[in-house]
């Protein structure tokens, strides 16, 4: 040892704005999940025009929304056999 105190684990601390942050990443969270599930029903042709109906409300979420059905119809197709990870 070289003869320095070690400081003992610290609690963590999460402050009222980040409580905040994680209760509202959870909510959306639970939106996407839900919507997804939603779109994840349909048949494959009829997702585009399911995302273009969205309400208002959960516009902001059609671009993640779009990415994780784009996801999933890779690997519905095992496209995703066809791509080497990234390094």
């Amino acid at each position: 040892m070289d003869g320095r105190r070690r400081c003992p684990l610290q609690p963590l601390r999460i402050g009222w704005r980040s409580l905040k942050l994680l209760s509202d990443l959870s909510a959306q969270w639970a939106v996407i999940n839900r919507l997804l599930d939603e779109a994840l029903g349909l048949e494959p042709s009829r997702r585009d025009a399911w995302l273009e109906r969205l309400p208002t409300e959960h516009q902001p979420l059609k671009a993640t929304l779009r990415d994780l059905l784009a996801r999933q119809a890779g690997i519905e197709t095992e496209a995703f056999l066809d791509t080497l990870p990234r390094m």
